[in-house]
């Protein structure tokens, strides 16, 4: 009985001593919780800049700049817990997953998140969401700085239907063009190939779509290239809530016949269904929600 106790007990202190280890940090690198407070003032920061017209990232530096004063950061040790976390990307996802629902709570009439669309999806007859990949991905300029998917198609998918791949970037680095390619491409019986990409700039919810033509469709293929010059300083793209929807209406007409090379179908964003069900992003929610704040002179990062 008494051996039993002790190996219980030395059980019970090893499991401490391994959360205990897991939880930590390296000196002077912000701890899990920390680090997501202060990427959700990061990103408020770049809300609000980006709805400033600015060719010169003026604004960006000086909210950027309010934020890393409110924790008592410096440029150097900010790029340091952010390259410290670049790698450990499934940390750095569960964070961001959290201030996305942070951001949605925090806007005007929010709580709407965009997983939360995702399943609305799911919950009508004519859409359907198919994507049962990761809910986030991290891009690094010094790193892995493409994201890609292959989807197989069954009868779910139709001739007529409109297809729709979405995400909500959130860029991570303080200097530099912003700037990645979205690709969505439709792989036809006999290697004919429907394809349409688009570059993304802005941190609002970006797409493209393609009409699925007449013709046997294998399957579906994607990616995201985050482009980005080398720098001493992290460049992270993050990639969150991704969608790929199948729309389908009564009088869809398919596309012109697919190519070898671009197609020339819509790069829209979404489409008309899509755009009812979210006319306004979390994030174009709190930018207007920070600029009114703003006007009656209320900082959040003082």
């Amino acid at each position: 009985m008494k051996i039993r106790f002790t190996t219980a007990i030395s059980l019970l202190l090893l499991l401490l001593t391994l959360a205990g280890c897991k939880a930590k940090t390296p000196e002077g690198i912000p701890s899990e919780r920390q680090m997501e407070n202060i990427l959700y003032d990061y990103q408020l920061a770049q809300a609000l800049a980006g709805a400033r017209s600015d060719s010169v990232a003026y604004y960006e530096r000086y909210y950027v700049g309010l934020v890393l004063e409110k924790y008592g950061m410096t440029a150097q040790q900010f790029d340091e817990a952010v390259a410290y976390y670049s790698g450990h990307a499934e940390v750095l996802g569960k964070i961001y997953n959290r201030i996305n629902e942070r951001l949605a709570e925090a806007s005007p009439g929010g709580g709407q998140t965009e997983n939360a669309y995702a399943k609305m999806l799911n919950a009508s007859g004519d859409t359907l969401n198919l994507w049962h990949e990761r809910d986030t991905y991290v891009l690094s300029a010094t790193g892995e700085n493409r994201m890609e998917f292959s989807i197989p198609v069954d009868t779910a998918v139709q001739a007529g239907d409109r297809l729709l791949f979405e995400f909500t970037p959130r860029w991570l680095y303080r200097e530099g063009q912003k700037e990645a390619i979205i690709c969505l491409a439709l792989h036809y019986k006999g290697d004919s190939v429907a394809v349409v990409t688009n570059q993304i700039y802005s941190s609002a919810r970006q797409g493209v779509t393609l009409h699925v033509d007449n013709k046997p469709l294998e399957r579906i293929t994607g990616f995201v290239y985050q482009q980005a010059t080398w720098s001493s300083s992290p460049k992270l793209l993050i990639i969150t809530a991704p969608i790929l929807a199948r729309f389908r209406t009564q009088r869809s007409k398919p596309t012109a016949l697919p190519t070898d090379s671009t197609a020339t179908d819509s790069t829209a964003t979404s489409d008309s269904l899509g755009h009812k069900l979210i006319q306004r992003t979390a994030s174009q929610r709190i930018r207007d929600s920070l600029l009114q704040q703003e006007k009656q002179r209320r900082p959040h990062f003082k």
